[in-house]
């Protein structure tokens, strides 16, 4: 039995906790959290009694197999950097780190301590996005020619007028880090190593340094192209799409109703198209829990059996290396070029 430790009050409390509890071979032996009311909502229905509102006590204190986190991309360094020079597997929330510096040296430290890691990448764990990615690894359409991504949608933090780390570049937030970190991995993931980008950044009017989106052109390795385009200031408008031109058929994933529920499948041949339905499933838990939860259960079982798992820290990392490299577009940083909303 992995005894798993719970770090964060957001995100840790209503989205790992309810994740990992059901998890065969794991029980949530602790939890360090600073909201007492979200603790009692979360842990008390399902008996976690150890609380912690310190990090530290809790890792002195508790015999832990593995341990989860949902903090700030700073913190999760400044945690996560001393779990795993004990040699504690971590399951991790993107962006991995707030610098790719800070990024390299996780990775490094899970390499170097042999240790079990994940990232919380969950798009590709919907039912939906699996069937795509089954068509393309082998060519049911035959080869994948280009891939674009169209993903607008109005961010809570921006409809509220809230600023906070979500908002803010430096701290490892900001349009790119904090959503567009989802469609650099997943870009990958169907397309193979991106090889080179062209990016442009769009900034919200009144909010300085506010990074609102991002429309970048992409190289793949394997000689495809793509583009991909995401505002999280797009009033009315709520949109995830991704397109893959095939030699024989065009496929359409897409969303107009939320996160990470609603998503359709569409295959475009000629002048017919044809939408495969899937069986939503028959529970009342947030559709994030659900995907949140196929990772964490690969990666219970991967702790007890010592071994690696993807996605993994390496994987955040490439992320990571790859907002690096959009960022640092000297293009990117006059004035002139910068667009507003």
């Amino acid at each position: 039995m992995i005894r798993l430790g719970i770090i964060g009050s957001g995100f840790g409390l209503y989205g790992l906790v309810p994740a990992f509890y059901p998890v065969k071979g794991c029980t949530i032996t602790c939890v360090t959290a600073n909201h007492p009311d979200r603790i009692r909502k979360y842990c008390t229905p399902r008996k976690i009694t150890r609380i912690y509102n310190n990090w530290q006590h809790m890792l002195k204190n508790e015999r832990l197999d593995a341990v989860a986190i949902a903090v700030t991309p700073k913190a999760q360094y400044d945690i996560a950097s001393v779990i795993l020079k004990n040699s504690i597997p971590v399951f991790a929330e993107k962006p991995l780190a707030d610098t790719y510096a800070h990024a390299q040296t996780l990775a490094s430290l899970a390499q170097q301590h042999h240790v079990t890691t994940a990232m919380d990448f969950l798009f590709p764990e919907i039912p939906q996005w699996q069937k795509v990615k089954a068509f393309i690894d082998n060519k049911a359409y035959g080869n994948l020619v280009h891939l674009s991504v169209n993903w607008d949608f109005m961010s809570y933090d921006i409809a509220h007028g809230i600023t906070s780390w979500k908002t803010d570049p430096v701290q490892g937030g900001g349009a790119v880090s904090f959503y567009f970190s989802h469609t650099l991995y997943y870009l990958e993931l169907f397309g193979g190593r991106i090889q080179d980008i062209q990016s442009e950044l769009t900034y919200a009017k009144r909010r300085p340094g506010g990074e609102t989106g991002v429309d970048c052109i992409f190289r793949y390795r394997s000689g495809i192209t793509g583009t991909a385009h995401l505002s999280c200031n797009a009033p009315r408008v709520t949109r995830h799409q991704l397109v893959f031109l095939c030699e024989t058929a065009t496929i359409e994933l897409i969303n107009n109703l939320g996160f990470v529920d609603n998503f359709r499948v569409i295959i475009h041949r000629r002048n017919t198209a044809k939408t495969l339905f899937f069986p939503s499933p028959k529970t009342e838990e947030d559709q994030r829990v659900l995907a949140v939860r196929s990772i964490a259960s690969r990666f219970i079982a991967a702790c007890a059996q010592r071994k690696p798992m993807f996605p993994s820290l390496a994987e955040g990392l490439r992320v990571q290396e790859l907002i690096r490299e959009i960022r640092r577009d000297k293009r990117l940083l006059k004035a002139s070029d910068r667009r507003s909303q």
